[in-house]
């Protein structure tokens, strides 16, 4: 249970990057006024000032670049898994690097049998293992998922297992 609500804390702030960096470094200046960090009248302990923002900056920064591809490594180890099937995609209305990001109905087929209706977006890079060019399932394609168990709707799309959807993509590639 303890490792779920970690998976899903670090799932979430993958999947919120950009506000996380914001919250770090905002955190960060935040910081300046507590009292272990704040100067002292003396003027001694200064160099303690300086911590709380670089170290704000690092961990949104490592966060922006590395969060998913740590999150989805985490998730593939310690999932359960699952089948799913995209049912349906939809306009976000938003686009990165030129492109519409495309959102995708999914519903996973836990191991337990339940079904659970849950989505994902072209920008979400979800897909294990990472890679730069990354190509997602469409509607009707059947693949497999890694997901947090108590956390369902928390799930990374495997693309290099025997589902249907990997190795048509193994083929293309």
């Amino acid at each position: 249970m303890l490792t779920d609500t970690l998976l899903h804390v670090l799932y979430d702030l993958a999947q919120s990057r950009f506000l996380v960096l914001f919250a770090c470094i905002f955190l960060g200046l935040g910081a300046q006024i507590v009292p272990p960090f704040r100067p002292r009248a003396d003027g001694q302990a200064r160099f303690r000032t300086l911590i709380p923002i670089p170290l704000g900056v690092v961990l949104g920064v490592g966060n922006l670049i590395y969060g998913t591809e740590l999150s989805a490594n985490f998730i593939h180890r310690y999932g359960m898994q699952g089948q799913a099937t995209v049912t349906g995609s939809y306009d976000t209305g938003n686009s990165y690097n030129d492109q519409r990001v495309m959102g995708h109905n999914v519903l996973i087929r836990t191991a337990d049998a339940k079904t659970v209706e849950t989505s994902f977006t072209d920008a979400d890079f979800n897909v294990y293992p990472p890679a730069n060019g990354v190509y997602y399932p469409q509607q009707g394609d059947i693949f497999n998922v890694s997901y947090i168990a108590s956390f369902p709707q928390d799930f990374i799309i495997i693309s290099n297992d025997d589902s249907p959807w990997a190795r048509r993509l193994a083929a293309s590639n």
